[in-house]
């Protein structure tokens, strides 16, 4: 495809990554959704949600990438910043509610779903990541290891 044709539909290249990474958003929630709901355990829930997420940290999520964003697409960061937070909420949420009580220890889910969301903001940016000399993959395992192993009984 031309650029010709590409700026047809798109006035910018700020334009062209916004609708990619609208798209892309649209499509992990489907799938958190999706997921969360169609398990038969919390447990399940959350390890198909943690093993796709390393999939996808393989393959795309890099320490570039978020610096990337971070700093030239700010308002593109920001709207990533707030779906990661508003996901993890909301994963939290339903996998307390999935579980009812018995996979889980006893912590209020509002408190726990804090937790995750603000650990993701604190841990998982291009700031601590650069600053603590880790790669994106291994700070994504292992705050996942500790949501897997902090929360689950």
């Amino acid at each position: 495809m031309s650029k010709r044709t590409v700026y047809r539909y798109f006035r910018s290249k700020d334009e062209i990554i916004e609708a990619t990474v609208e798209k892309l958003l649209h499509q992990a929630s489907t799938y958190v959704i999706k997921t969360v709901e169609e398990a038969a355990t919390s447990e399940e829930a959350l390890t198909k949600l943690l093993n796709a997420f390393m999939d996808l940290s393989h393959k795309y999520i890099t320490y570039q990438l978020m610096e990337d964003m971070s700093s030239h697409y700010p308002h593109i960061w920001r709207k990533i910043d707030e779906f990661r937070a508003k996901n993890a909420v909301l994963i939290v949420k339903s996998m307390y509610k999935k579980g009812a009580g018995k996979e889980f220890r006893e912590i209020n889910p509002l408190i726990a779903a804090e937790v995750v969301k603000t650990s993701i903001q604190a841990v998982l940016n291009p700031d601590f990541i650069l600053q603590n000399n880790l790669t994106s993959e291994e700070t994504i395992k292992q705050l996942l290891a500790i949501f897997k192993n902090g929360f689950l009984k």
